[in-house]
């Protein structure tokens, strides 16, 4: 006996090793451009906050200022 597996069993082994890493591979491309996205929405939502509280100071400072009297 040369082998207990035939030249068809190898290949296919690999062949089933690549299906495996490709998918495992496009699965963390997958997450990672989920993770970016996400990423940025929250980024839209800080950068929208902090725009709503910065106005938000300017018209009370404004509110609080004392009128000039002449």
């Amino acid at each position: 006996m040369i082998g207990l597996t035939s030249p068809n069993s190898e290949a296919s082994a690999a062949l089933a090793a690549q299906v495996i890493t490709s998918i495992g591979a496009l699965i963390l491309l997958v997450t990672l451009v989920a993770f970016f996205i996400a990423l940025f929405e929250e980024w839209k939502v800080v950068r929208a906050y902090n725009e709503k509280k910065r106005n938000c100071k300017f018209f009370e400072s404004m509110a609080r200022a004392k009128p000039r009297l002449r």
